[in-house]
This record gives structure tokens, C-alpha cells and sequence, in this order.
């Protein structure tokens, strides 16, 4: 797994490189501040590449995620009919309402994705059963976290 920092607020070249080459498939950009539209650009055209090889894509801790650099990313993977997006976690990245419509419409129009971990997630009981609907109508996704965090 090749874990990414936006340091100089790009994605780093070597692993824009590396991810376009197939030669990495996890990717971890946990605790990432998301404030910088060039990274977040960045990343979504690796993400709807066709030959984009990823299987996992952890998005953990991530500050200033949601909304807008979420939807971009959603709308990116998405975009992408051939990816191959196992696994995704937004694990403690502030998935509120509007993120939980996102990932509701990920799985509805995903099915390469198995598991989603929305754990530390904000989002309300309404959009919970917005996300189970999605789930009941996936067939292939396995696994979905949720542990809502208590205002």
C-alpha cells in the first residue's frame, strides 16, 4: 500500500506515475487536508482513468472532505465504467447528510465495490435508510460500516 501526504498541495508525481503504470493498487491518503483543488483534481483524473488498476482507496481522517472534494470524487469513480475499486473507507472523515447521498449513489452505480466503512460518520437516521435502500439493491457489495458518532 502506498500512502500519499499532499505536502507540497499536489499529488505527488511518483505515485500519479506509479498508479497510471498499474504498479500500485492500495492507495491510503489518510489524514490528507482535501483544502486544495489541485490535489483533489488530481486525484479524480486518476480515479476515472479506465486504466486506473487501484482496489483499495482509503480516505480516512481527511479533513475539509465533505462536501466538495467528496462529490468530486464520487462523481469520479463513477465516471470510471472500468474500474476495479474494491474497497473504500471514509472512516472519521465527516460523511454527513449530503455524504451519505454520495455514497448512496456509489452504490447504486458501482459494482466493483465490496466494502464501504462510513464508521464515525455524522449523517442521520434518513439518510442511513437512503444507504441501506442503495444496499439492498447491490448485490454485490458485502460489507458496509457504519458507527455513527453522537452529537
Amino acid at each position: 500500500m502506498l500512502s500519499v501526504k499532499f505536502m507540497s498541495g499536489e499529488f505527488p508525481e511518483y505515485a500519479r506515475k506509479q498508479i497510471q503504470e498499474g504498479k500500485i493498487t492500495n492507495l491510503d491518503l489518510r489524514d490528507n487536508d482535501f483544502n486544495n483543488p489541485l490535489a483533489v483534481d488530481q486525484l479524480c483524473h486518476l480515479l476515472s482513468d479506465p486504466k486506473c488498476k487501484l482496489i483499495q482507496l482509503v480516505l480516512s481522517n481527511c479533513r475539509n472532505f465533505c462536501p466538495n472534494p467528496m462529490r468530486k470524487v464520487v462523481d469520479a469513480i463513477i465516471k470510471n465504467k472500468k474500474t476495479r475499486l474494491r474497497v473504500i473507507s471514509f472512516l472519521g472523515s465527516g460523511v454527513d447528510n449530503q455524504g451519505a447521498e454520495m455514497v448512496a449513489e456509489l452504490i447504486e452505480n458501482n459494482t466493483s465495490l465490496e466494502t464501504i466503512n462510513c464508521n464515525n460518520s455524522t449523517f442521520d437516521e434518513a439518510s442511513l435508510r437512503r444507504i441501506e435502500k442503495a444496499y439492498e439493491d447491490n448485490y454485490y457489495l458485502e460489507e458496509f460500516f457504519f458507527f455513527q458518532v453522537q452529537n
